[in-house]
This record gives structure tokens, sequence and C-alpha cells, in this order.
């Protein structure tokens, strides 16, 4: 394109960005980015939690660790049998 030209396409491209469309779709779009990475960030930091809260109960006392060794795979079951029950995580 001729420089001219150019400068008339960016002049344009500007006068129309003032739509709110453009706008609305763009904030949309990064509201349902940071949720999907949020999420992510959520689910790989969880477990990592709950191990080294293990570890770390073995660290400081021998009977603390014990009841995470037992409380651990207990809520590992409730929150497995709360997700697979009719009322749990609804399903499109």
């Amino acid at each position: 394109m001729p420089p001219r030209a150019v400068a008339v396409f960016w002049t344009g491209a500007r006068a129309e960005s003032t739509h709110p469309k453009p706008g609305r779709f763009t904030n949309d779009i990064r509201q349902i980015r940071n949720t999907v990475s949020m999420s992510l960030r959520i689910m790989a930091k969880a477990p990592l939690t709950v191990f080294g809260g293990v570890i770390k109960a073995f660290v400081v006392n021998g009977k603390l660790a014990a009841v995470f060794l037992v409380t651990v795979p207990v809520l590992i079951g409730f929150l497995s049998w709360v997700l697979k029950s009719p009322g749990g995580v609804p399903e499109h």
C-alpha cells in the first residue's frame, strides 16, 4: 500500500475502535482466559499443597502425620463421591 493509503487505513481503524462491541468481546475473552488460567493453576497447586502438608507433618510430628494419612484419602473419596453423584457438577 502507498503511505497515504496506510495512513487513511490506520486512522479509520482508530475511529472504528470506539464501537462498544469489540471492547465487550475483548473483555469477555479476557475474562474467560483469566478464569481458565486461574482454574488450571488451582488444579495444579492443590495436590502439591496436600502432599507438601503431609511431608511437613512427618517432619513436625509423627502423630500429626498419621492423622493426615487417614484424613487425606477420606477427603479424596468424599470429593470423588460428590462429583460423581447426580446432584454434583451439572453436565451439559
